[in-house]
This record gives structure tokens, C-alpha cells and sequence, in this order.
């Protein structure tokens, strides 16, 4: 009788602990539901707005109002993209206090939605998927239209759901400008066209006002308004109305960003070298680029197309840019995990100009073009091997390219629209990068890292830093460290034993207290 009522208590015991954990659980998840609690473990809180968010929303004096056009029926492959940008939007509605607010439209099942968003240039996108064992392609919406103080911005496909909180953030923050800052980009020396430039350009509009800014020879002109100037490719001699307007940018603390090409290569490997004369000027600013090409065993894929078809292989003149030799202490990299640059020369600094990127120190150059083959033997160059400054940043106080002269270029000064020369500034915003290649439409669609790296550029030296820590929480590639043949022996020899001698270990183990027990 004892037993029998111990039994049931046991019983009853058991059931009661059991229907209070699962009322803690149910309770758990409502309190859950009702407080969103997040807990963002990466490493550059990818989840979780950033703090230049927070501040440009805290900012906002209208009601910021954010459609999301999205189907119903998107594959299987998206809904985690959609599921990314739920949980974005729900945060852009929280952060801002009630000044955003969040709709959420089915073009497919809503006919005023669908109307709606074809005005707002809004179109459906197709999408492949595999269903039922069927390969099917279906059209769906997937896009964004954000609306502010009477203007409006519309992303068209959210192609690139890795950066939209940059891309959202900058709307935002554009259209609650009354004027946005121009940013020039120089013409007239036969530089890469706007039509290889897309992506960066259209980046680059949801924060400036883009320019062009005429360096020919006859045509050389100076717009005091712009903040920065940049100049991609140039394929030209700069003339010496080119080099005033640069020069004079400096003298003013404006931002010159220069993406030269010592070396072109061109459809086929035909390598081609370029002078751009401005191998005097830039050696004034204490940075030199040489006519090199960088082989670097850190290296990126390259798609090579032959008459058997297409392959893909590591490239070492394609040089991929460690975290380990990206400069931690300077704002525009201070937060790039690495980046990719194509046929990328070498630069030399002096007067105090720090390195932005480098390459291992494993690299070496070479001043032959001829065999520029990926299948070719690279480790075979026998060349010093050495680290190979790629990108450089001169800040310090400096003197004018021009100031020696004033005489001779009082007529030029002139011409160019300038109301005067001056000679010597307390600090410049010099950044050179020895390749153009790295903005290229082609290789960001391959390496997104490289917008970050030439975002972050433009907005240093445009003065407009609030964007770059928003901008670096894209998720990129970490490479791996690069180890020599030594060490990656070692490590072999070192897991091929570790097994066996585990076991051995465990053998010797279970013996010995076999022999304990028999002996008690």
C-alpha cells in the first residue's frame, strides 16, 4: 500500500515538473514574441544596425516610410534573403522610434501593389528554382522603395542583400539632404568608361552628387565645389592644366583618389606599358609607381577562356590582399577583411605616405610581359622576394608641385578658372592605387570587397566618414594564412600520427585498469 502510493506521488511529480517546463517554454516564447531579444555573436555584427544607423535615424524629422515589394511564391533559395530582410526592416522600424514605418506588399496578389510598383519602376524578376525534381523559372518581386521628406528611392532588385543596410541607411540619409556633395570624376585622359563603372557609379549616387571634371589639355577646368576628385584609368599624358587642378585639390585639403595602370593588359594578355607623365608630380607627394607588374602567391581565381573552353585557376598577378597586410590604423581599411587588384603595379613612399594595401612578403615583380600565361611557372621567377606596397595614403603637410614657379603658371592658374595659386597646406588627401582594374564592373561582380575598399576611399577623402562602419559589415572572405612547404609537412606528418597514437593512448588506458581491477 506504501509502495503503491509512492509510486503514484513519483508519478504525479513527474507529470507536474513535465507541464511546468512546457509552460515555461510557451511562456519563454511569448515574452520573446512581445520583447524581440537578439543576440549577435559575429564578429562585425552583420545582424544588428550599426551605430551610424542608429544616429542618422535618430536624426530624422518626418516619417521614413519603407515599402518592400516582395512575392509570395520566391523560391526556396530566397527565403532566407527574405527572411534577412524581415529581420533588417523590424529593426529599422524599432530603431527609429515610430518614424519608420514598414509595409510590406504582394505585387502577385494585389493588383494595386502590382500597379504601384510597375509606377515605381519596380518589375518582376525571374528566378530559377528546382521543384519537385523539375528545373522551373517563375517571376516574382523583389524589391524596395523608400520614401522621405517628399522624395522617394526605389532598389528595383535586392541583388545585394549583404550590404542593404548601407544601401537604406545612405537613402535615408541622401534623401533627408537638401543638397547632396559632389564628388568629380576626371575626363579627358582617356580613363575607364562610365559604362564599365555601373556598379561603383550607382553606389556612389546614394550618398554624392557625381561630377565630371575636365583635365584635357585645352579644356582643363577647376570646380571648387567638389569634395573629392577621382580619376580611374587614365590612359594619357596629363598635361600641365591636368596637373594644376590636381595639385590645387591638394593645396585646398580636397580628396584626390588616382587608380593608375603602369601596366595595361588587355584582351588575349597583350600587356601594354602606359605613361601618364606623372611620374615628377606624384614623387613630389613622396609616392612612386613603377612599371612592374606584382606576383604574389596570395592569389585570386581568374576565368580564362581558350579554344577548349573556359577554366578556372589561381592567378598569381591577380593578387588578393590578406587582412594581415591591410593598414587596421587608417579609416579606409581599418575595417577591410582583403580585396582583390587585377595587374596591380608597385609603388614606392617617402615624406611620411603610409601603405594601405600590401602584398605578402612572399611577392616579387617583374618587368616582362610577354609570358603573362596563367599556366606559366611563377615560382620559378627568380627575383627577390619581398612585400610590395599596392595602395597608398599621403596626409602630411606638403608644398604645392608648383609653388617654384608661380611665374610661369600665373597665366595657367587663369585659364584654368583658378583665383589664385596656393602654395603650401598644413595637410593633402592623396590616395594612389597602382591598378583600376579592381572597380571594374566584371571583377566587383566576383569581388564585392573591392567596392568596400573604394567606398571607404571616397568617403575619407571626401570627408564623409559615417558610412564606412556600416559599409564593412558585408561578410567577405578570410583567407587563410599562407604557410611555407615546411610547415604544411609538418602539419601532415602531424595529423597522419595523431590518430594512431590516440588509439594507442586509449589502448594503454583501458589495459591498465584492467590490470587495477584484477590486482583489487
Amino acid at each position: 500500500m506504501i509502495i503503491s502510493k509512492i509510486r503514484r506521488f513519483r508519478q504525479t511529480k513527474l507529470w507536474l515538473t513535465t507541464i511546468n517546463l512546457i509552460i515555461i517554454i510557451v511562456a519563454l516564447n511569448l515574452i520573446v514574441n512581445l520583447i524581440p531579444i537578439n543576440f549577435d555573436l559575429t564578429s562585425n555584427k552583420i545582424h544588428s544596425l550599426a551605430p551610424a544607423t542608429k544616429e542618422i535615424l535618430g536624426q530624422v524629422d518626418d516619417l521614413v516610410t519603407i515599402k518592400a515589394f516582395v512575392s509570395s511564391n520566391i523560391p526556396p533559395q530566397l527565403i532566407p534573403l527574405k527572411e534577412t530582410l524581415e529581420n533588417l526592416l523590424d529593426q529599422y522600424q524599432r530603431a527609429g522610434h515610430g518614424k519608420i514605418k514598414v509595409i510590406w506588399l504582394d505585387p502577385q496578389k494585389d493588383e494595386k501593389a502590382k500597379n504601384e510598383a510597375l509606377s515605381l519602376g519596380i518589375r518582376p524578376i525571374q528566378f530559377s528554382s528546382l521543384q519537385k525534381d523539375q528545373f522551373q523559372v517563375v517571376q516574382g518581386y523583389f524589391g524596395l522603395a523608400v520614401f522621405f521628406a517628399g522624395e522617394k528611392q526605389v532598389i528595383p532588385a535586392l541583388q545585394e542583400i549583404s550590404n542593404l543596410e548601407y544601401q537604406i541607411t545612405a537613402t535615408i540619409n541622401r534623401l533627408g539632404q537638401k543638397e547632396l556633395p559632389k564628388i568629380g570624376f576626371g575626363t579627358g585622359v582617356e580613363e575607364l568608361t562610365s559604362d564599365r563603372l555601373k556598379k561603383v557609379r550607382q553606389l556612389l549616387e546614394l550618398s554624392y552628387q557625381i561630377e565630371s571634371v575636365d583635365l584635357s589639355q585645352d579644356g582643363a577646368k577647376f570646380d571648387p565645389e567638389i569634395k573629392a576628385l577621382i580619376v580611374i584609368g587614365p590612359k594619357a599624358k596629363f598635361s600641365q592644366a591636368a596637373k594644376l587642378i590636381i595639385d590645387q585639390y591638394l593645396m585646398r585639403q580636397k580628396g584626390v583618389l588616382l587608380l593608375l595602370d603602369p601596366v595595361s593588359v588587355a584582351e588575349g594578355l597583350v600587356a601594354k606599358q602606359i605613361d601618364n607623365d606623372l611620374d615628377q608630380f606624384l614623387n613630389h607627394f613622396g609616392i612612386k609607381v613603377n612599371q612592374v607588374l606584382v606576383v604574389d602567391p596570395s592569389s585570386a581565381f581568374a576565368n580564362f577562356r581558350t579554344e577548349y573552353g573556359n577554366f578556372i585557376i589561381p592567378y598569381p598577378l591577380w593578387v588578393k590582399v590578406r587582412r594581415e597586410n591591410i593598414a587596421r590604423d587608417l579609416p579606409p581599411t581599418a575595417s577591410l577583411e582583403s580585396a582583390v587588384l587585377p595587374w596591380v603595379a608597385s609603388l614606392e613612399l617617402s615624406q611620411g605616405a603610409k601603405p594601405l594595401l600590401q602584398s605578402t612578403p612572399q611577392a616579387t615583380t617583374i618587368k616582362s610581359f610577354a609570358n603573362l600565361a596563367p599556366t606559366r611557372d611563377w615560382n620559378a621567377i627568380n627575383q627577390e622576394r619581398k612585400q610590395q606596397v599596392l595602395a597608398a595614403l599621403q596626409t602630411n603637410k606638403t608644398t604645392s608641385f608648383f609653388k617654384e614657379e608661380p611665374d610661369q603658371v600665373d597665366e595657367l592658374v587663369k585659364k584654368v578658372g583658378l583665383d589664385q595659386l596656393i602654395k603650401e597646406t598644413k595637410t593633402v588627401k592623396l590616395a594612389v592605387v597602382a591598378d583600376s582594374d579592381l572597380v571594374e564592373d566584371q571583377t566587383i561582380n566576383s569581388y564585392p570587397e573591392n567596392v568596400q575598399f573604394f567606398l571607404n576611399l571616397v568617403d575619407y577623402l571626401s570627408q564623409d566618414t559615417k558610412l564606412i562602419s556600416i559599409r564593412s559589415k558585408t561578410v567577405f572572405s578570410r583567407p587563410l594564412k599562407i604557410i611555407s612547404d615546411q610547415e604544411k609537412q609538418t602539419i601532415k606528418i602531424i595529423n597522419l600520427a595523431s590518430g594512431p597514437l590516440v588509439l594507442a593512448l586509449l589502448g594503454l588506458s583501458v589495459r591498465w585498469r584492467r590490470k587495477r581491477q584484477k590486482l583489487s
